[in-house]
Order: structure tokens, then C-alpha cells, then sequence
């Protein structure tokens, strides 16, 4: 999996709209196990403290909104408007906007499975002669100060994937990139939609492709599970005729190997998947039949008559029997059920040739 860091300027330049189109398709490669996502710590406490400040001032607004309008909002008797009236004179109403504000990101964090990078190996000294010497993220910033939180973060990252052939940063920081053009394997981008470029570009992989090779891989699982059986078990139970010997029979069948002669994945959405596959069938049949060899002519009648009669031979022979299956899978989650449906069943009746294996 490739590394993928994102700062705080990107969380803030995105309104932590974490459902946004934008979002889904880094949720699909981080899913895929393409991108592999991490916070630094010092950044995650600095997104809750945004948080914790958006919800404080939205707390103000509404409670000033409230205030103006509380003597026309006691004259109504519209029960909606009511409830939002008792809401918005809540005094905790600020602790609950934190909590839900702070929810949303934990539930983020969760989703992408974000891991949080520790920050306490930071190298102090390194980072205060950066400050000293004006290298980024200081550079010729009034606020210098307020750039410690960054080259903590930027130092911890560069040590923690140095060895890493190549990592992702998000960010719309001028710090961070001036910082990361330092480091040959960093790839540094403001925007998701780059990104996506990038790996595409460099790793010749699509979301496409990881899905694809996800279903194959959970159609060989079930194929074990239950399909190479439904199709063994389907082929003993059919009709087998000898087409070529008068008065044979077919006692029964046996079937000992049944391969995938080649596997294709036709077409598959977030619930199913049709794949077309192609296999050959080993099986044994037990069979009898009038010895060809043992035949006499009745020269009055004109009939033929045999003397001896085989019984129970066993003949080994294939069929190549081609099927659609309709496969249950969650592509969101990774799972399949193994639940298919086989839209062409095998055949009625299959024909068995026998004398080639009669030596006359």
C-alpha cells in the first residue's frame, strides 16, 4: 500500500465535507488497499481544535438568532418550530454541536481507516534550527511560531517514510511543499483528483483492475467452496447413453477432477458478478456391453447374437461443458456469500463413445 498523509489545510480546504464525490473515490482506494491513510497526531488534535471552534461560533450564532426572535418564536404554536425554538434556548447546546462536530470526525477516521502517526520522536533540534535558519516551514513568516505544529509533523513524517519508495502528502500548505520538495520519494498534491493521476500514471493500476482481481480471487474461494461441486454432483446426476454399441449400458458415473479451463469476468456491479468460465470435466463411467468379439450370425434369420457380455468396465473420459455464473459479492466490504446461479445447466444427456477401448 502507498502512504497517504494529510495535513490540517487540506481538511480545512475540503469544509470536512467527507462524503463529497472527492473523498468517495480516495475512500475507494484506500478500500482497494492501494492508499493506506495516516494523520500526525499534533494535526489530528489541531483538526479537533478547528472543530471545537466551528462549533462554538455556530453555538454563538444560533443563540443570537434566538435571542432576537425569542418573543415572536413564544407566539407560535407550530410544534416543529417549537422544538427548534426549545433546541436553539438549549444552554449545553455548544457541548452538543462539539460532540457531533467531533463525531463526524472520528466517524471519517474510522471509515478510512486512518492511522495516527505519533509524534514524540520528533527531532526538537533539527526543527528549532530550521526555525532559526528560516528554512520551511518557517521561511519569511511573521507568525513563525505558529508553524511548529507543521515542522513536527513534517519531521516525523519524513523519518517515518524515508525508507518507503514512495509516499503521498495532501496538503494546500506553501510550508509543506516547499518542505517535501526536499525529499526525493514525497509526492506532494493539493487535491485528490492529482492523486488519483499519479497512481494511475505511475502504478498502472485503476480502482477497475484491484475490483476485477478482488472478484476473481473471491470466485475461486466459493468455486471451492460450493460451485466445483454443484457441478460434479449436477454432472453424475445427468443421462449418459453409449452412442456407438448396440445394447450397452451406462451402470454409473464417477466424476474425479473437474478443472477451470479458463475464467472471465464479463461484467459485475456493487452486488453481483456474471463470469463466464469454462471447464473440463475427468470422470469415470461403468459400463456392460455385448462383446463385439463374441458374435455369431444365425444364417436363417439373418441375426446377429453375442455369446459374452462385459460387465462393469470402467472407461475414463472428459467433457468440456462452459457455464454463466451470477455470483452474490459486497464489493464495499470484500465479502461474497458464495450464493450463484448457473444460467446454463448441463447437458441432458451426454454421449459416451466406448470402442476405442475394445480390443477386437
Amino acid at each position: 500500500m502507498i502512504p497517504i498523509i494529510v495535513d490540517t489545510s487540506f481538511i480545512l480546504n475540503t469544509k470536512f465535507h467527507f462524503n463529497s464525490v472527492q473523498y468517495n473515490i480516495l475512500f475507494n482506494y484506500i478500500k482497494a488497499n492501494i492508499l493506506k491513510l495516516y494523520i500526525p497526531d499534533i494535526m489530528d488534535r489541531e483538526i479537533s481544535s478547528h472543530l471545537i471552534s466551528n462549533a462554538k461560533e455556530l453555538a454563538k450564532r444560533i443563540w443570537s438568532n434566538y435571542s432576537s426572535s425569542d418573543r415572536l418564536l413564544e407566539q407560535t404554536s407550530h410544534k416543529s418550530i417549537k422544538e427548534l425554538a426549545l433546541m436553539m434556548s438549549n444552554p449545553c447546546l455548544d457541548g452538543s454541536l462539539i460532540n457531533s462536530f467531533l463525531d463526524t470526525f472520528d466517524n471519517f477516521k474510522r471509515k478510512f481507516n486512518v492511522e495516527i502517526i505519533n509524534c514524540s520522536s520528533c527531532n526538537v533540534s533539527s526543527i528549532v534550527d530550521k526555525y532559526f535558519s528560516k528554512v520551511a516551514p518557517f521561511e519569511e513568516k511573521k507568525d513563525k511560531k505558529n508553524e511548529f505544529p507543521d515542522a513536527i509533523a513534517i519531521d516525523v513524517i519524513a523519518k517515518k517514510f524515508f525508507r518507503e519508495e514512495s509516499y503521498i502528502v495532501l496538503s494546500t500548505d506553501k510550508g509543506w511543499e516547499s518542505a517535501f520538495r526536499l525529499f526525493n520519494n514525497s509526492n506532494l498534491f493539493n487535491n485528490i483528483s492529482d492523486v488519483i493521476s499519479f497512481i494511475n500514471n505511475k502504478y498502472h493500476t485503476t480502482i477497475e483492475k484491484l475490483e476485477i482481481k478482488w472478484i476473481f480471487s473471491a470466485f475461486n474461494e466459493c468455486w471451492n467452496a460450493q460451485i466445483e461441486k454443484y457441478i460434479s454432483d449436477g454432472f453424475e446426476s445427468t443421462g449418459f447413453v453409449i452412442d456407438d454399441i448396440f445394447d450397452a449400458d451406462v451402470n454409473s458415473v464417477s466424476v474425479d477432477d473437474v478443472e477451470l479451463i479458463s475464467v472471465d469476468v464479463i461484467e459485475y456491479n456493487d452486488h453481483e458478478a456474471i463470469i463466464y468460465i469454462s471447464t473440463k470435466i475427468e470422470y469415470s463411467a461403468n459400463v456392460s456391453y455385448d462383446d463385439p468379439n463374441s458374435w455369431i450370425k444365425d444364417d436363417e434369420t439373418k441375426e446377429i447374437y453375442y455369446l459374452r457380455r462385459v460387465d462393469g468396465v470402467d472407461i475414463n473420459r472428459s467433457e468440456v461443458i462452459d457455464f454463466e455464473i451470477t455470483l452474490d459479492i459486497s464489493l464495499e466490504e470484500r465479502t461474497s456469500s458464495c450464493f450463484f446461479e448457473c444460467s446454463n445447466e448441463i447437458p441432458d444427456t451426454v454421449y459416451i463413445s466406448i470402442n476405442e477401448d475394445i480390443y477386437y
